[in-house]
Formats: C-alpha cells, sequence, structure tokens
C-alpha cells in the first residue's frame, strides 16, 4: 500500500513486486495478485482498473494511461488538424 501510495498511480502487479524488492517469479506474482485481489472483491483498499494492476481506492481509475482524444492529430500554428 505505502509504495503505490508513493507512487501515485496504480501499477502492473511486476512492477509493485520490482518497487518492493521482491523477485518477480509467477509465483511471487501469483501470490501478491491473490492478496490484493482479496481486497479488491471487499472493495476495501486496493482498485484493480485493469488485468493485473492495482492501485488504491483513493487514486482515480482514470489515472491509468488512456490515449488523448487528438492522439495522432497534428497541431499547426494553433490548429487541430487530424
Amino acid at each position: 500500500m505505502e509504495f503505490l501510495k508513493a507512487q501515485g498511480k496504480p501499477m502492473h502487479v511486476t512492477e509493485i513486486l520490482e518497487g518492493i524488492g521482491s523477485d518477480t517469479s509467477k509465483k511471487s506474482r501469483t501470490a501478491l495478485s491473490g492478496s490484493l485481489g482479496w481486497y479488491v472483491r471487499r472493495n476495501e483498499i486496493f482498485s484493480r482498473p485493469a488485468p493485473n494492476t492495482f492501485g488504491l481506492l483513493s487514486m482515480k481509475d482514470d489515472q491509468i494511461a488512456e490515449p488523448p482524444n487528438d492522439l495522432g492529430c497534428l497541431t499547426w500554428m494553433n490548429s487541430l488538424q487530424c
């Protein structure tokens, strides 16, 4: 919980394990996902905004990077061309 709070955004289970200094083996990923999933199912402390990605309920789910509406558009002298 403290690691996610410090990061300020939801993170993939592998990134969480790396961040807390644990090994990223399949066994570790499964164990952490199961533990965090227990809280998610009870709507306590943690959220799961994407598969294998966990955040805190206090974080907005929209902190998962979504492409902006104008992705792929060119901005030229204050005009938007898509």
